[in-house]
């Protein structure tokens, strides 16, 4: 190796590198909190509310939506209800007309046909002066 470096005799004599002192220079962070400025701050909240304000809305109107919902339900429960209650009172009446049960019930009660055809007219007399409109004071 003795060409490698080049020829050592001709090389000047290294002085000790003297330390070098090194200084230190400390710096400090000062951390500050970034503020968002104040518009930005009441667009931010203009925005929040609304929002809110729109969320309020079509909650309502979705309240507004069950409430007529239940009332229609109610509404259609009451007719399906009353359209029972109509069919069984056409069916009472039904029996009510039919000659059978008329004839059941006069007999029942002591009426009966008359015998004899010969007069159409039927005459009601009352029996006792009490019961005719005269009498009465």
């Amino acid at each position: 190796m003795p060409y490698t470096n080049g020829n050592l005799a001709l090389q000047p004599k290294r002085k000790h590198e003297q330390q070098k002192q090194v200084v230190r220079e400390t710096t400090r962070t000062v951390v500050t909190k970034r503020t968002l400025p104040m518009g930005e701050k009441l667009r931010y909240l203009l925005t929040i509310i609304g929002v809110v304000f729109v969320l309020f809305f079509i909650v309502s109107r979705y309240a507004d939506v069950y409430k007529i919902k239940y009332e229609t339900k109610k509404m259609t429960d009451a007719q399906m209800k009353l359209t029972t209650d109509i069919q069984e009172l056409q069916q009472q009446v039904e029996t009510l007309k039919s000659p059978d049960y008329l004839a059941k019930q006069a007999a029942k009660n002591g009426y009966s046909f008359p015998v004899d055809d010969a007069g159409k007219e039927i005459t009601v007399r009352k029996k006792n002066a009490e019961s005719s409109p005269d009498a009465r004071n």
